[in-house]
């Protein structure tokens, strides 16, 4: 993955400190920004200032989701402009996921000061999801590792010249990404279990999951997915967008 920090950078407030495009060379079709940000210079006049949908939801929210969700959300406009799309607003569905403008498929993550948005056509993609998590500590992931991983997957991790942690969360990000990239075409809530992690080719910087279940049409058990992957800075980006 390259980043390009000179994008944009006529368009960031003090809210903003930085604001860049996102490269990754195998989805050159795929339209992904990232932002650095920060809590104490967010106003809600920005979602005003940036012409960013601002739902009745988020009216008694704590400054803390209402920034991360203005953040995610000026990734996707940028993400959407830059793909030569007009319709750049992204509201929010009932199910409180992201509501897409017609013919685009898209995901967004965000952090307490980091922000993602990935975006691309329906004739390119027919999913997308995109996933950033600071690596899980040590001592929680022995108390949580049961949830994400089954037995299988424990052995698999064991394989790997990576501490447990790093990658229970890369597998806790990859599986994040799965269920935003499918949830749309599935329409319901599929937990941890539904997907196990297969392998990691660390020259590459990419995975493979399968689902453990048939999810719905066209969703069979045992369906792989190839997805893509980077660690950096104690945190782990994942990607996985592509047709079925």
């Amino acid at each position: 993955m390259v980043q390009d920090e000179n994008v944009v950078q006529s368009e960031l407030s003090s809210f903003f400190l930085s604001c860049n495009k996102v490269v990754i060379a195998r989805l050159p079709k795929l339209t992904i920004f990232s932002c650095h940000y920060t809590n104490t210079r967010y106003t809600q006049r920005l979602f005003k200032e940036f012409d960013i949908y601002f739902p009745n939801s988020l009216q008694r929210s704590v400054v803390k989701r209402q920034a991360e969700y203005f953040a995610g959300r000026y990734m996707a406009k940028l993400a959407l402009s830059a793909l030569g799309i007009e319709n750049t607003k992204v509201s929010t569905g009932i199910d409180r996921a992201p509501s897409w403008p017609i013919a685009i498929n898209g995901s967004i993550s965000h952090t307490h000061n980091t922000a993602y948005s990935a975006v691309g056509t329906t004739a390119d993609f027919d999913y997308i999801g995109i996933d950033f998590e600071e690596f899980i500590s040590p001592s929680t992931s022995k108390d949580i590792a049961s949830i994400i991983i089954n037995p299988h997957e424990q052995i698999r991790l064991a394989s790997y010249n990576l501490k447990f942690e790093i990658m229970l969360t890369l597998i806790f990000s990859a599986k994040e990404s799965l269920f935003k990239a499918l949830y749309q075409r599935v329409n319901e809530y599929f937990d941890f279990s539904a997907a196990e992690f297969v392998s990691i080719t660390g020259k590459d910087n990419q995975f493979v999951i399968q689902l453990t279940r048939s999810l719905c049409s066209g969703l069979p058990k045992g369906k792989r997915f190839i997805g893509h992957f980077e660690i950096m800075n104690n945190h782990v980006l994942t990607v996985i967008a592509g047709s079925l």
